[in-house]
């Protein structure tokens, strides 16, 4: 099964500009001022494609993690993010109240990002969605060190590949691609669009 060919047609790509391919995900089906159309459509492909084990950086209050495990119901999910700032424990508590229901099917790890990459093996996770800090900086040490962890045939993925917002996360994005020579290459037209690809390569 080429990972390629099943999101194409998931996730209905009508736009194609190569190299790399350069993807607008879902036009037929759904609006762009339908800000979560696609990446209800991902959780979904991460089931069709048999990912099993993935990991969410950048958890908040959980929302996104629940339709993850709702549509994928043989995924076991960890979800990453520090919990820091104003409010971070009352949202900690959201999320933890939300996903209570999936029980063992869902981890929660307070801490921070490349710390918890570090507990990983590497080229052992079906796949990684980064929608945490959204820097330059930071957004290529998530892509480095968690890409580190996917398995060749997994996806990486993540949210607010957008120019619009004045974030460091399209920039980091395509230095990341280019480093890889990574060929194809999909965005949903969410309002904060999301970035997705196939891993290529095992982690040395």
């Amino acid at each position: 099964m080429d990972p390629n060919e099943v999101i194409r047609k998931k996730l209905d790509v009508r736009r194609v500009a190569s190299p790399p391919i350069l993807a607008w995900i879902g036009t037929g089906r759904h609006k762009l001022h339908d800000e979560s159309a696609g990446r209800n459509l991902l959780a979904e492909l991460f089931g069709e494609l048999g990912y099993k084990n993935g990991v969410e950086v950048g958890v908040d209050r959980g929302y996104y993690s629940d339709v993850l495990l709702s549509k994928n119901t043989d995924l076991h999910l960890t979800g990453v993010d520090s919990w820091a700032g104003d409010k971070a424990e009352i949202h900690f508590q959201d999320a933890r109240q939300r996903l209570l229901k999936y029980g063992d099917r869902i981890e929660l790890m307070k801490m921070k990002s490349l710390d918890a990459a570090k507990t990983f093996p590497w080229n052992a996770l079906d796949f990684v969605y980064v929608d945490s800090q959204r820097d330059f900086n930071a957004i290529s040490l998530d892509l480095i060190n968690w890409g580190r962890r996917i398995r060749q045939g997994g996806m990486i993925a993540g949210r607010g590949y957008c120019h619009l917002f004045e974030t460091g996360v399209a920039e980091a994005v395509n230095c990341f691609l280019k480093f890889h020579n990574i060929r194809n290459f999909y965005i949903t037209r969410d309002i904060e669009p999301n970035f997705l690809f196939i891993k290529t390569w095992v982690s040395k």
